[in-house]
């Protein structure tokens, strides 16, 4: 687990980077929820668009966008942390192997007794090892945050951990 653990040092620094975006953006979107709450103007305005723009902004029929569930469906798990998480697990699993090698360091550790396959699979883990701690910090700063500004109201504990388990399968999968 050389190779693994190697290449989780050379990426903590820009790892701490992506948890610092990733809980605010989860603070901003929290924060903005008490704007919209209980406003039914907003979910007729909504009622009254295209299907198409309905699509894309993550509305669900029956859940309306001022409640918990329907807003943050909307905001976060229809769109931001998927692409967020998505963007972060292709960027590091490119530079896992294409990175090293551009920059000239996969060369020399291949030329130590150790199997490309071996490289790769541990390099493999270490990249769902880093999906696992943003997807994880993710979760943690929408329990921490949301609670204050009422967004969690309504919404069951394992179905909220579903979700950023669907966001981390997301970007698994990718």
């Amino acid at each position: 687990m050389i190779v693994a653990a190697r290449l989780l040092r050379d990426r903590r620094r820009s790892t701490l980077w992506w948890i610092g975006g990733l809980l605010a953006l989860v603070l901003f979107t929290v924060a903005l929820y008490p704007s919209i709450k209980g406003q039914a103007s907003f979910d007729q305005v909504i009622a009254d668009l295209p299907e198409g723009f309905k699509a894309l902004i993550g509305y669900e029929a029956g859940v309306p966008l001022t409640s918990p569930p329907g807003y943050l469906h909307a905001r976060l798990f229809a769109g931001l942390a998927p692409l967020v998480v998505l963007v972060f697990g292709i960027g590091a699993g490119a530079q896992a192997i294409g990175g090293s090698e551009d920059a000239g360091t996969l060369e020399p550790l291949l030329a130590n007794p150790v199997t490309r396959r071996r490289v790769a699979a541990e390099r493999y883990l270490a990249v769902v090892a880093l999906l696992v701690v943003l997807v994880a910090v993710f979760s943690l700063a929408l329990v921490a945050f949301g609670a204050p500004f009422g967004v969690l109201d309504g919404v069951s504990l394992p179905g909220l951990l579903g979700a950023c388990a669907g966001v981390f399968g997301i970007a698994l999968l990718h």
